[in-house]
């Protein structure tokens, strides 16, 4: 048994149970509604009404296909529509969602599978109406994506990445089993519609349909513990989610239900995570006295006691709690399974330790209790080895914060990022606050040692990778503007490696420039120009059109003809300033015209790609001229006079060099109703 069986055998165990007592007369199982208010329509206009649609079709259409395994047709679908790969990775949540129980997955690939999982889910459930695949999903979830981590944050503490990682998961889960509810009601009215006499199929039908509509409410109710566990205490919503199930489940602590056991278990769970010790203790010791539990079922119970002491800080309950596990262990479990649990029991003990060190004012109390935390972390570990970056992370915690990071192992390294991206999230869309600041520069300083130390033995590729990454975003987060882009810049320069990190890193760049370029202390050093210079310039090389037309104007500005015309040429016909872009471009390839080192033959092809521009800005102009605001015609008409005089300029050269009268006439041509154009311009 390992440090998460106990959490795992409970959830197998309900599971089982709660599909068997399905014999109860369903009745029983019926519970009030409250009247929900459904949300007021949104207001759209016609045309947003029909893409919203047409969006929302299409996408039903994907997911229909991948929950079918259709995949060569999936593939031709997302070339064919140019689905953006961001939707694309959403549609393929369904896949995701199939794979996660692969016994052959390592750790990484399941958890990266579970987090395109998490975010299909809303597609996932479109494309389905089959009850039961909704079912055998919410399982999969549960047991992938909810018992570990809730394991996690039994045995290590609450923190906000273990949180938000479990969140996901449990508020998918939930999703599915609302889906799964509805469905069944809505399918149990349909089999019966319009049938006085049903047939013996159609009551089986129904009755199966009841079942697992059932089974979804009490599995939703269980669930509700790892889903309050995964919000702040502080957070209201925490209570309400572990006071809604405790109503629902209290009816089935009753002995006929034969569920005695395992659900005073979890309604003292409940009670723990809302707030309410007392009631959970008093709960987990009846749990306690349930004949016929089996060992799993009893050391979860013993070992909920200490926590429910842990969480509310009760240290001379929880000391007593915890000898009554160790007591409970020696008499109950064999030398194999007591050692798969001496891990979760020995971080048990240390937090106690350090609850006692941080309520104590006693300083002598204080440093005993750090000594004893100390010394149970290093016998858990030496015991675990597999815990050691657990633990090492804990240790860290107790290390003086002037601690060189240069002296510290890799491991000790890499829990000082982890404790950079608790302080990311926790700060969430702001900057860090005082507290989170000198954690997230020695995450820093911790992820540039990781990269001095690329290519040794111990620091693989990938953790190179992420410590580069992670210092910009940490940048960020410290309001170091600056700083953060230049970090972006180099990890994509000398790094990128992981095609997610070079995205975020990309907008983690961006967003910087444009904190810069609203600073004029800032955004007037040459250092920072060239800044912005390069991450345009890195912007438009990975594929993001968007910001050629910015770049080619800031070029063009600072007399940067030639570069400016070539990135002008690459702005989208779909960009909200191509008719901008053309004029500029346009002027650019001008100046360019003007250069006397000129060789004929490049002269020669730069008037013909003038000519054509300039024809194509005249008829785009005419265009736009005609849905153009009162405010936007004046700088248009300029636009269209300066192509005009461009496009008689050319005209006249080449008419003046080859003599030829025809020539002349053009540009007489080209000026035809000059005056008139002109009035436009005020």
């Amino acid at each position: 048994m390992n440090t998460s069986a106990r959490v795992g055998s409970g959830w197998k165990l309900w599971l089982a149970a709660s599909a068997a007592s399905m014999s109860i007369a369903s009745a029983a199982w019926a519970q009030p509604k409250p009247p929900v208010r459904p949300p007021a329509p949104a207001t759209l206009s016609p045309a947003d009404a029909a893409r919203a649609n047409a969006l929302a079709a299409e996408d039903q259409l994907m997911s229909a296909m991948a929950n079918r395994e259709m995949e060569s047709l999936l593939k031709y679908y997302f070339k064919k529509n140019n689905i953006p790969a961001d939707r694309q990775k959403t549609i393929r949540g369904a896949e995701a969602i199939r794979r996660i129980g692969d016994p052959s997955l390592k750790p990484g690939q399941r958890r990266a599978l579970l987090s395109d999982a998490v975010k299909g889910v809303d597609n996932f459930m479109r494309g389905t109406k089959d009850t039961a695949v909704l079912m055998t999903v919410s399982s999969l979830m549960i047991e992938h994506g909810m018992k570990g981590q809730i394991a996690q944050i039994e045995n290590l503490g609450e923190s906000p990445s273990r949180q938000s990682e479990l969140n996901d998961a449990a508020v998918a889960v939930t999703k599915l089993l609302d889906k799964t509810v509805e469905e069944c009601d809505l399918q149990k009215n349909a089999v019966l519609a319009g049938k006085a006499r049903p047939s013996d199929a159609d009551l089986k039908k129904w009755t199966d349909l009841d079942e697992r509509g059932n089974t979804a409410n009490f599995t939703r109710a269980m669930v509700a513990y790892g889903v309050a566990l995964s919000m702040d205490p502080a957070d209201p919503k925490r209570k309400e989610t572990a006071e809604a199930a405790i109503a629902y489940l209290t009816e089935f602590q009753k002995p006929e239900y034969k569920l005695e056991g395992l659900v005073k278990t979890q309604l003292g769970k409940l009670y723990m995570v809302g707030g309410k010790p007392a009631e959970a203790d008093k709960m987990l010791h009846e749990a306690d006295k349930v004949a016929g539990l089996d060992k799993f079922a009893q050391y979860e119970i013993h070992f909920s006691m200490a926590l429910n002491h842990l969480m509310a800080k009760h240290p001379p309950q929880a000391d007593k709690a915890l000898v009554e596990l160790t007591q409970w262990i020696k008499g109950n479990l064999n030398a194999k399974e007591a050692a798969a649990v001496s891990g979760s029991v020995g971080l048990m003990e240390f937090r106690i330790a350090e609850m006692k060190e941080e309520l104590t004012k006693d300083p002598g109390e204080k440093r005993k209790q750090h000594d004893l935390g100390e010394q149970v972390l290093n016998r858990v570990m030496k015991e675990n080895p597999s815990l050691e970056p657990v633990i090492k992370k804990m240790l860290l915690d107790r290390m003086p914060a002037d601690a060189p990071v240069a002296k510290m192992d890799t491991v000790l390294l890499r829990a000082l990022e982890a404790k950079g991206v608790d302080e990311f999230k926790r700060a969430k869309d702001g900057n860090a606050d005082d507290k989170g600041k000198p954690v997230l520069e020695k995450a820093i300083a911790a992820a540039m040692e990781i990269e001095k130390r690329k290519g040794q033995a111990n620091v693989s590729e990938d953790a190179v990778d992420e410590a580069v990454f992670l210092a910009a975003m940490f940048e960020a987060k410290l309001g170091k503007p600056t700083e953060s882009v230049e970090q972006s810049l180099h990890y994509l320069t000398e790094h990128g490696k992981s095609p997610d990190r070079k995205s975020m890193i990309l907008d983690n760049a961006l967003a910087g420039v444009e904190v810069i370029r609203k600073d004029s202390a800032l955004a007037g050093r040459d250092k920072t120009q060239q800044l912005i210079d390069q991450t345009w310039k890195t912007a438009i090389a990975l594929g993001r059109k968007e910001y050629t037309f910015v770049y080619g104007k800031r070029l063009f500005d600072r007399s940067m003809f030639k570069e400016a015309a070539a990135v002008l040429k690459q702005v989208p016909e779909n960009h909200p300033a191509i008719v901008h872009a053309r004029f500029y471009q346009l002027s650019a390839l001008q100046e360019v015209l003007d250069d006397k080192a000129l060789d004929p033959g490049s002269k020669k092809a730069l008037v013909a790609e003038i000519q054509k521009l300039a024809a194509d800005m005249n008829a785009r102009l005419d265009t736009e001229l005609t849905k153009a605001t009162e405010a936007q015609k004046p700088r248009l008409t300029f636009y269209k006079v300066s192509a005009i005089l461009l496009a008689a300029d050319l005209a006249q050269r080449e008419a003046n060099e080859t003599k030829d009268l025809k020539g002349q006439q053009k540009v007489l041509a080209l000026l035809t109703g000059f005056e008139d154009t002109v009035k436009g311009v005020s």
